[in-house]
């Protein structure tokens, strides 16, 4: 722009001492317009460019500092998360612990009831071992021996008929023999009898809601008595003292466990308190180094 005025103004001029005064003094003009050009180049435009430079950089790496924040409250957020986890794992780990502890304490009561009915057991197979020997001897060997008896009567009877066939002589003595025989199987049925009611009204007594006979009652009662020992029997020597082993191995993995949670729920405690301070540091940090 300088130039063209300059070529204007001579173009236009006539007097040439004032051309050329006027020349000296557009030539000064165009050296300080020279001048003042480059200042601006180097004072101004180099400055902006690297300003602008500086300031592309420094938005690229704003960029990362923003990346890096919201990476951190991902993680922050996933470390939250999982801390809640733990905490319902640790309830959930709390409760079994509490339930195994309670079953465990029921486990002593259990095997007293196991005991004591085993003891029970012995001891009615123990009044059956003793019942059964005295109702034999005192009911069933009286009955086998009116069985007996009446066994001799009859032969007795028999003889004596034979006897009256070979001697027609003698038939009152036939008739009597006869009524001694007849009288005598009265007697020894109704001991049989009464022997039998003795036995049976002696069982109910011990047994009221009792509705077999006696015989076969006290067999059922003997092979049951003899049964729930042998299983109760098993159960003292095998299953209880594997279900204490058991209950046990549970209750010493539910402390390991709530053992290992309560230290994995310190450690998310340090680690979230951690994280929390993360991100305002961090951007501290990232600032101080930019300015530098």
């Amino acid at each position: 722009k300088a130039q063209n005025l300059l070529n204007n103004l001579k173009k236009l001029t006539l007097d040439r001492a004032h051309v050329d005064d006027l020349k000296q003094r557009i030539d000064r003009l165009d050296k300080l317009l020279s001048d003042l050009i480059k200042k601006i180049d180097e004072n101004v435009r180099k400055p902006v460019e690297r300003s602008l430079q500086t300031l592309q950089i420094g938005r690229a790496r704003e960029k990362e500092v923003q990346a890096v924040i919201n990476e951190i409250g991902g993680i922050v957020d996933a470390a939250n998360l999982t801390l809640k986890e733990a905490d319902e794992l640790l309830n959930l780990a709390k409760a079994a612990i509490i339930d195994g502890a309670v079953k465990f304490e029921f486990l002593p009561r259990l095997l007293r009831d196991l005991e004591n009915g085993t003891e029970k057991l012995d001891e009615h197979r123990a009044i059956l071992a003793r019942l059964n020997p005295l109702y034999k001897e005192k009911y069933v060997i009286p009955a086998q021996k009116h069985a007996d008896e009446l066994e001799r009567q009859s032969n007795h009877l028999a003889n004596l008929f034979k006897a009256t066939k070979e001697l027609s002589d003698i038939p009152l003595q036939a008739a009597l023999a006869y009524q001694n025989i007849v009288d005598a199987i009265l007697a020894a049925e109704k001991a049989a009898r009464e022997a039998e009611t003795a036995a049976e009204n002696a069982y109910q007594q011990a047994y009221p809601a009792a509705g077999e006979a006696l015989t076969e009652r006290a067999e059922k009662a003997r092979a049951k008595s003899l049964e729930l020992l042998a299983e109760a029997q098993k159960l003292n020597d095998e299953k209880v003292p594997e279900l204490e082993e058991t209950m046990r191995q549970r209750k010493d993995a539910l402390d390991d466990l709530s053992e290992d949670l309560a230290f994995g729920k310190r450690n998310n405690d340090v680690i979230n308190r951690e994280l929390d301070a993360l991100p305002k540091g961090t951007v501290f940090t990232l600032v101080a180094i930019f300015m530098c």
